[in-house]
């Protein structure tokens, strides 16, 4: 089996995230992903609610932004207090490298696939980590 540059991709960016998250540990790597999902609601909730007070769209998004990064810090540390609190230190940063390591994938997969075929264009062989989405 051969790797070509989007399966590198792939494994760079997951690498990169495991390590980040085995300094912060399992707990900052769960708080982030936690907080990113609220902050994602809030914007997702938020938009429909802001359309009938705020008509113009700069108000709207800054209003958007605020609240969201709001939601995303409020939630990300109090789910690292929890979490950080149950944890010991060698479980926290060992299980935190093997969670940044799968939201490093999970990311990077994203990003490849809503880019759409025209990412995929890029790249003139095929890939074996790309060729498992429904897409390739």
């Amino acid at each position: 089996m051969t790797l070509f540059w989007p399966d590198y991709t792939v494994l760079i960016v997951a690498a990169a995230f495991g390590i980040v998250a085995m300094f912060s540990g399992f707990s900052g790597a769960f708080a982030m992903l936690l907080g990113s999902i609220a902050g994602g609601a809030a914007v997702k909730f938020g938009w429909p609610i802001t359309g009938e007070y705020l008509v113009i769209p700069w108000q709207r998004y800054l209003a958007i932004t605020i609240v969201a990064l709001l939601v995303f810090g409020l939630v990300r540390v109090i789910v690292r207090k929890v979490v950080g609190g149950i944890l010991a230190q060698p479980a926290d940063a060992i299980a935190g490298l093997l969670a940044g390591g799968l939201l490093g994938a999970v990311v990077s997969l994203a990003v490849i696939y809503l880019c759409g075929p025209s990412c995929l264009n890029l790249f003139v062989t095929p890939s074996t980590l790309l060729s498992l989405l429904p897409m390739a």
